[in-house]
């Protein structure tokens, strides 16, 4: 379009300026000044893309878009240079992103892995757990019913709360032993007659009960029932404080054994039909008659 517009101005200048000097012969310098500045200016627009620089003498220099196109080309070279620079930025910030994604997405696999692996131990756990404490239930729960048969006054106890424990998981079982050791205490024939092996120089007929008491509290398990029995059989000490003796061994004793010696005394000065070992009966019918014993 420059180009048109170029060519159209100087015909233009070429017509009028012939004209003008065919016509009026005085303006001929004017007329060729201002033809020559068409013709330079409709030049300029011919060449503009292209011209570096276009020289007349007596009017000027133009400079073309050579100059301006070599600023432009620089400005687009270190453009362009930008942009390789942050293109090649971008990839490598691209490739970092897509492997941090690759990354995270492997933790994220591994942390669900993790937990899935982590509730599974604690499930594991938990049930060993679980097990572990039933199984010392059941080991506390043996041990309890062993000492109680071998003379273990607290283990029978034991039994006997666990034996009415509606929460306690071997309720029954507990129930079974305890009337098993129950049992074994109440046989109808039991072994009498003892001879206690006093020490040399002491004459135990001489010893009042609470001499008797101080040596059945010291001595050992296995020779209590003797001395029961020889308390019992002290006819010089009032039967009622030999009967509170016996209550108190009922009581407070740790031999299963020397219970059932005490309580087979006792349930005979009280005239009732009690098993040995049953230690709660016993005792309320003795709190019921101990005034009445003489």
């Amino acid at each position: 379009m420059y180009k048109c517009v170029g060519l159209l101005i100087i015909l233009s200048a070429l017509v009028w300026a012939g004209l003008r000097i065919g016509g009026d012969k005085s303006l001929k310098g004017w007329v060729l000044t201002l033809c020559f500045l068409a013709v330079f200016a409709g030049m300029f627009l011919i060449v503009c893309d292209r011209a570096t620089e276009i020289s007349i003498k007596g009017v000027g220099t133009i400079k073309a878009a050579a100059e301006r196109a070599t600023v432009d080309a620089n400005a687009i070279a270190e453009l362009r240079q930008r942009v390789e620079a942050q293109s090649s930025m971008v990839d490598l910030v691209a490739k970092e992103a897509a492997r941090a994604h690759e990354l995270a997405e492997a933790a994220v696999s591994k942390t669900d892995s993790a937990e899935r692996r982590l509730e599974a131990v604690n499930a594991m756990l938990t049930t060993a757990q679980q097990k572990v404490a039933e199984l010392d239930k059941i080991a506390e729960f043996t041990r309890t019913v062993v000492a109680a048969q071998n003379d273990d006054r607290r283990a029978f106890d034991q039994l006997e709360v666990w034996a009415n424990d509606a929460s306690f998981p071997m309720r029954e079982e507990a129930a079974a032993a305890y009337r098993t050791v129950l049992d074994d205490h109440s046989q109808p024939f039991f072994v009498s007659g003892f001879s206690v092996p006093w020490k040399e120089g002491i004459d135990p007929s001489t010893l009042s009960l609470e001499d008797l008491r101080r040596n059945y509290q010291t001595a050992p398990d296995w020779l209590k029932p003797a001395l029961i029995e020889y308390i019992w059989e002290r006819e010089d000490i009032p039967k009622k404080d030999r009967a509170a003796f016996l209550a108190e061994v009922i009581r407070t004793d740790r031999s299963l054994k020397a219970v059932e010696y005490a309580g087979r005394f006792l349930s005979g000065v009280l005239n009732v039909k009690v098993k040995p070992l049953a230690i709660d009966a016993l005792l309320q019918v003795w709190e019921q008659k101990r005034d009445s014993v003489k």
